[in-house]
């Protein structure tokens, strides 16, 4: 049997030996998109609502307000964030866990 498999993968090798590396393909992606700003954040806002989140959009002054506001009305007693979360975006009298690198039963344990 050892017979009959050398001369398989003796096959193998000399067709691999014979084979010619795949051709490199072209790449001629964009490096830029074509959007101004308020067309890109239309298009993010749209895509995010097609997962059925809701989408909340206001002005950088106003942030902290909008977050305060949703976790007071959600009732959140914890809640992710990343890492460098400006210290003013961050509400009051909530929990906030720093997401490094959380598993799934940790997100779990997020409101």
């Amino acid at each position: 049997m050892s017979v009959a498999r050398d001369e398989i993968l003796g096959r193998v090798r000399g067709a691999l030996a014979d084979a010619r590396p795949a051709p490199e393909p072209e790449r001629a992606y964009r490096h830029r998109g074509a959007l101004a700003r308020p067309d890109l954040a239309d298009l993010l806002a749209g895509r995010i609502a097609e997962y059925r989140a809701i989408v909340h959009r206001t002005g950088s002054a106003a942030i902290a307000d909008v977050i305060q506001a949703i976790c007071v009305e959600r009732g959140v007693v914890r809640l992710g964030v990343p890492p460098g979360l400006p210290a003013a975006w961050r509400p009051a009298g909530v929990e906030l866990v720093e997401d490094t690198g959380l598993d799934v039963r940790e997100l779990d344990r997020l409101d």
